[in-house]
């Protein structure tokens, strides 16, 4: 949903659901196996299967259109919550995908954008997530200590802060 203010501003909010298929973990990697292991009895194809993963998404902003169309400068705010997150986690050997029952993602972005002369574009952005996981699980690992991910653990590789920049000039070659 969308609804303008005026001609330089506008607020918005929205919904999405978001899905990735499960899978199977294809190598021996998912299955109970140890340099020990001498049958195959007890090992099912259950024991490799990952469950799909679902997101819902939720977000609301403002965009706005500044000094006469030469600038614009929004913000955002989201929030996530996944259902059986796929997680990439090491078992003692390698890394296997295993499902994480709920993870949350929120936060907020601002963006700005100017053009302050013709061929100069200006872009500069900062976001603050706050991800994490919202269910405690243990993953059996050949490890002596298990594998845990325990409610309320910042999710991996999410960072906490994320700034860009970009400063782009154009000059034409020739007239055309």
């Amino acid at each position: 949903l969308a609804y303008h203010l005026n001609d330089d501003v506008m607020i918005y909010g929205g919904y999405s659901r978001g899905y990735k298929a499960g899978g199977y973990n294809v190598d021996r990697s998912g299955l109970p196996i140890t340099p020990a292991t001498t049958s195959n009895v007890g090992l099912s194809l259950a024991q490799v299967a990952f469950e799909p993963e679902f997101t819902d998404s939720y977000e609301i902003g403002v965009k706005t259109t500044l000094f006469g169309g030469g600038a614009t400068f929004n913000v955002t705010g989201f929030y996530q919550q996944i259902s059986d997150y796929q997680s990439n986690n090491f078992n003692g050997f390698n890394f296997i995908t295993r499902n994480v029952p709920e993870v949350v993602s929120q936060g907020v972005e601002l963006e700005m954008a100017t053009n302050p002369m013709e061929g100069l574009n200006i872009n500069a952005g900062v976001v603050y997530t706050d991800a994490y996981y919202d269910s405690t699980v243990v993953f059996n690992t050949l490890d002596p200590v298990p594998n845990t991910i325990t409610a309320g653990d910042p999710l991996s590789f999410a960072p906490e802060w994320v700034v860009t920049g970009a400063i782009a000039y154009r000059v034409p070659l020739t007239a055309n």
